[in-house]
């Protein structure tokens, strides 16, 4: 039988690393070694913490001692923490004490993040959403605990906000944005990440509490130092918010990742444009700024070729864009159009194209593109695709590419012969001669 206690110290501090502040604690009761493992500075580097509030209507606070416990956790090992992913789930608009005395020892002893992944969620608006309700409005004790813990860090570096609640249909309002630009120790931001977090290719948009265009502003006039800045597109949509990016100056932000999703529903984008002065103004600006698009969602209209024309792609894809990468989720779509126009707009900077969105009936456009844009170096595509296709852009661009991705299942070998009706017997071949449709079905 092996004798757990025999195992290396940095054999343990690595096991610790994969369970929750509850498990490790459990843990660290086993043995003397176990307990000085848990002790361990590296095991406290990243960490995961997650806040429930109580149920509407129940007067105790659900897993009572499992929230003191993890207090006591953070006010002796916070001091340790780097990297951190808070998530916060709530029923009701005011925490209890042991919710509240989580998010204060928060306060007290994280305070030299590296990271921060911030997570707020709240089942109510779930409530309303399937009941009819109206989500609720006015001041939130809740939200305001979560903004007071970002004003209280010292330094950060990545600040990653995956979900905020949603505090009424399709508004726009204060979320913790402010509380992280009126942070002053916070002003060497390098990376700012808000609702583009991407888990998987099959990548879903939801309904959520845009900041307000004076807000977005605000971000970006204190947050000068910013290299990496990743946003939906309704929410740099404005040439508000761009062109505070333009005036700052900022020769340190060299990526700009644009996930497009609807939050207003079709037409959006179209109603309002970012105009080409505007992204030239940005490229002036900001001149080793990389632009990369991704899109989440089925757009409307289609690349007309004519000013004023077209739909929602037209508006996005400026031919004054710095585009160096774009992108098609699972729930997107790819269509000759839009690709003729990337063909045409981006062959001087486009590197990366990646289509998960199983797009089909575009070989000739696929081909078109490789051709034009000869700086690529990553090609993925998932749809249907013709074993001819694949061999013409092998012959294309298939030396210079470092990433070369096509679904073997969705390559096609069939020929013209294929689409023959099983009906006919007789049939007229390329030659102008009579021959049986079987043996012309066979020839692939």
């Amino acid at each position: 039988m092996c004798d757990f206690s025999l195992l290396p110290d940095l054999v343990l501090v690595k096991t610790l690393k994969y369970l929750d502040l509850a498990d490790r604690a459990k843990a660290a009761l086993v043995c003397r070694s176990w307990a000085y493992a848990f002790d361990h500075p590296s095991l406290w580097s990243s960490a995961q913490i997650v806040v429930t509030a109580s149920p509407i209507g129940r007067g105790k606070t659900r897993r009572k001692g499992e929230d003191d416990h993890r207090r006591e956790l953070i006010l002796h090992r916070g001091k340790y923490f780097r990297d951190l992913t808070l998530t916060v789930l709530y029923f009701r608009n005011e925490f209890s004490d042991t919710e509240r005395g989580v998010i204060e020892a928060l306060c007290a002893n994280c305070n030299e993040l590296n990271s921060l992944t911030l997570c707020v969620r709240t089942v109510r608006s779930k409530i309303n959403r399937y009941s009819g309700r109206r989500a609720l409005d006015g001041p939130n004790t809740a939200l305001e605990k979560v903004r007071e813990f970002v004003r209280s860090l010292r330094r950060l570096h990545k600040f990653v906000l995956k979900d905020w609640p949603q505090l009424g249909y399709r508004t726009r309002g204060k979320t913790v944005l402010c509380a992280l630009s009126d942070n002053e120790n916070l002003r060497g931001l390098e990376q700012l990440d808000v609702f583009t977090e991407m888990s998987s290719d099959a990548w879903v948009s939801k309904l959520r509490m845009l900041p307000d265009e004076s807000e977005v502003v605000t971000s970006f006039q204190k947050l000068n130092c910013l290299t990496s800045l990743s946003m939906q597109m309704c929410i740099v949509s404005s040439d508000g918010a761009l062109e505070t990016i333009a005036r700052s100056k900022n020769q340190h932000l060299s990526k700009l990742n644009i996930v497009v999703a609807y939050h207003d529903g079709p037409g959006e984008f179209f109603r309002a444009p970012i105009t080409n002065t505007t992204w030239r103004a940005v490229r002036e600006g900001c001149p080793n700024m990389r632009v990369s698009i991704i899109f989440a969602c089925r757009l409307q209209g289609h690349y007309s070729g004519r000013p004023g024309r077209g739909g929602d792609m037209d508006a996005i894809l400026r031919s004054e864009i710095p585009l160096v990468s774009v992108e098609f989720k699972k729930h997107s779509h790819v269509t000759p159009s839009c690709l003729t126009m990337i063909a045409e707009k981006y062959q001087n900077t486009l590197e990366i194209y990646r289509d998960f969105s199983g797009s089909s009936d575009i070989d000739e456009e696929l081909i078109e593109l490789a051709k034009k844009c000869k700086n690529l170096s990553c090609f993925i595509h998932s749809g249907a695709i013709h074993h001819e296709t694949v061999l013409s852009l092998a012959e294309i661009v298939g030396q210079q590419l470092k990433q070369f991705e096509i679904m073997e299942k969705e390559i096609s070998i069939c020929d013209r012969y294929d689409g023959i009706d099983e009906d006919l017997v007789v049939v007229m071949d390329a030659d102008g001669e009579y021959k049986l449709a079987v043996q012309l079905r066979a020839k692939c």
